[in-house]
């Protein structure tokens, strides 16, 4: 279900919304435990945990590469929301981030393919 193409509407960090200029409709593929986004690639896996969606996001390639961010997720309808800990140190417990954390949340929208 989150295999597909997912075009970047929003990002927090910090707890603070970041501007819309520097990332927006950048896209995030996913395709069979792979990710793409813009020069960072690697592998995920997603699974259901006693807390909710849990992710594993494992870097291979620029600026990520060689490390694992523990993540949840979210999918309602075509909207895909994912809470990264780029400090890697623990999964996030919540859809939102908070000063003095290196959470990130991202929220995607489903790219719609043909007419």
């Amino acid at each position: 279900m989150l295999d597909g193409t997912w075009i970047l509407d929003r990002a927090e960090l910090v707890g603070k919304r970041l501007p819309d200029d520097g990332y927006r409709g950048s896209k995030l593929e996913l395709s069979r435990g792979t990710y793409r986004f813009q020069d960072d690639r690697g592998t995920y896996r997603a699974r259901l945990e006693a807390g909710g969606n849990a992710m594993d996001v494992v870097g291979a390639e620029c600026p990520n590469a060689g490390k694992t961010l523990p993540s949840s997720y979210e999918l309602q309808g075509d909207i895909l929301r994912i809470c990264y800990d780029l400090s890697g140190e623990t999964r996030p417990q919540r859809f939102s981030t908070e000063p003095g954390t290196r959470q990130f949340l991202a929220t995607y929208r489903r790219e719609r393919t043909g007419s």
